[in-house]
């Protein structure tokens, strides 16, 4: 059982779709974002949070939005924090969004995460994947388990390169995942796996039911709008299968200062590991105020450390390797000959 060392609280921040094209867009604003000192963000916040911001009565979806794994994918390479993208199985398809998100950890060399919802207001129909999956935290929770399990299909140490034999991948190491719940998943994925074992998989719950269903895959859990915050850190962490998980506490950012500080603080003595910060006011796209508050806080909680820019998103966050999922799944594919690739 991995323990969480002690170590500085740690601040996401959680951007719109319009916020961080905000930041692809504004020179001034993206310089922001990278000295925010934040330990991640999360894109697409909007797409799974009960906020005004997601709930204005604006035309849904709107000419300016954008999938977060892209919004993501351009962000990464203009420099900052590591990027956790938001999903929900109201619109993402399982396998869909686990090869979005790995290709999106490869690309950050294991800097990236899953934030997964239950609902997404882009989303269509009651359903899940326009099919007959019932909405809520149950849905979620077994979707949630499908990607885990993808993940971890393909073993990164599989491809071994031996030119002597000829053996570019020991093909009998990739597993099926045969997942059968809410979806039905053969599997293998077509990617092999992250170099922080699989990409850290996030749980969003505002509500009692989805407190209830937190998978035991989850790594870290985000509490949105909860009413009693240190009874849901509680809860989580006399779950066994949680009791490692990180727990952050949302926290709305308003023009007043004091009243956000004044909210961490609530937080932090909740027992929580840190917070995610994220614009209170709807129809805003100028992040500027958030990166802001988001740097003061972070410049709180440590004395001039300097922004880790190499470490894996697992590492900054204290997190072991994921728990095996697949040791007795069986082989997608044979073994290899010695001549295969000659």
């Amino acid at each position: 059982m991995t323990s969480h060392p002690a170590r500085r609280p740690i601040v996401a921040v959680g951007l719109t779709g319009e916020e961080a094209l905000r930041i692809l867009d504004d020179a001034a604003v993206s310089e922001r974002w990278a000295a925010t000192g934040a330990t991640f963000g999360v894109i697409g916040i909007d797409r799974i949070a009960r906020n005004p911001q997601s709930e204005a009565g604006r035309t849904i979806p709107r000419p300016t939005d954008i999938d977060p794994s892209l919004a993501a994918t351009a962000l990464a390479g203009a420099g900052g924090p590591p990027l956790v993208v938001t999903g929900a199985a109201h619109h993402d398809l399982p396998y869909n969004l686990a090869r979005r998100v790995l290709s999106l950890d490869h690309l950050t060399h294991g800097r990236t995460g899953l934030l997964f919802g239950a609902r997404d207001p882009r989303g269509h129909g009651e359903t899940a994947w326009h099919g007959g999956a019932e909405l809520g935290a149950v849905t979620a929770a077994d979707a949630a388990l499908a990607i885990a399990r993808l993940w971890q299909s393909w073993p990164l140490d599989s491809l071994v390169a031996d030119k002597e034999s000829g053996i570019l991948v020991q093909s009998d190491r990739i597993r099926r995942v045969d997942h059968h719940g809410v979806v039905d998943i053969a599997g293998p994925l077509s990617a092999p796996a992250s170099v922080q074992g699989a990409p850290v998989l996030a749980w969003y719950a505002d509500d009692d039911d989805l407190l209830a269903e937190i998978p035991a895959v989850a790594d870290l859990v985000v509490l949105g709008g909860v009413v009693d915050p240190a009874g849901a850190v509680s809860r989580i962490r006399t779950k066994l299968e949680l009791s490692n998980s990180v727990v952050l506490i949302e926290i709305p950012v308003e023009d007043d200062a004091e009243g956000a500080d004044t909210a961490v603080t609530a937080a932090l003595d909740a027992g929580a590991d840190g917070v995610l910060l994220r614009s209170a006011q709807s129809a805003l796209d100028d992040p500027a105020h958030l990166l802001d508050r988001a740097r003061a806080v972070s410049g709180a909680s440590v004395e001039a450390a300097p922004t880790d820019t190499n470490s894996t998103l697992r590492v900054l966050l204290g997190l072991g390797a994921p728990a095996p999922l697949l040791e007795s799944a069986a082989p997608a594919f044979t073994a290899p000959t010695t001549s295969v690739y000659r």
